[in-house]
């Protein structure tokens, strides 16, 4: 996470064609999907330098585009812009198994957390809240003999 551009909406998004990308949900996720689907899942952010100071999710865009920059992100600075070449990373998926009650996808195969599909609809939610809970559900439906 420290290493994350989050910024999105902050900023012009643009793969390596020139096509560019309007983000449509709050958590970005659908950057990071259409991201993913581009030539090396890359993409350059361009965010006014007027924007760093914005705070977002505790950072704020300049802390996040000089993590980036340490971290050896290719960043450019042109009058009044910053440049940012980032790569998809995909933490987690919005599908998964589908499983019943007792977190069972087929007999005797349980699944739990973000193996589950139909938690993240539209966004993230957390991975370690449904693991907890499904993790739970499905080990006493497996030691249950569901």
């Amino acid at each position: 996470m420290p290493l994350a551009q989050l910024y999105g909406h902050h900023a012009v998004i643009e793969d390596a064609a020139g096509e560019r990308y309007e983000p449509h949900t709050w958590s970005e996720i659908d950057v990071v999907q259409w991201t993913a689907r581009r030539p090396g899942a890359r993409a350059t952010y361009r965010v006014a330098e007027v924007s760093l100071g914005e705070q977002i999710r505790g950072r704020t865009i300049g802390e996040m585009v000089t993590a980036a920059e340490r971290a050896g992100a290719p960043v450019r600075r042109t009058t009044g812009w910053v440049h940012v070449d980032v790569v998809a990373g995909i933490t987690t998926t919005l599908g998964g198994l589908s499983a019943d009650s007792d977190a069972r996808v087929a007999p005797g195969v349980y699944a739990a957390g973000c193996d589950v599909g139909g938690i993240s609809t539209g966004g993230y939610s957390s991975g370690l809240a449904a693991a907890l809970v499904l993790g739970r559900i499905a080990a006493r439906s497996a030691l249950d003999g569901r």
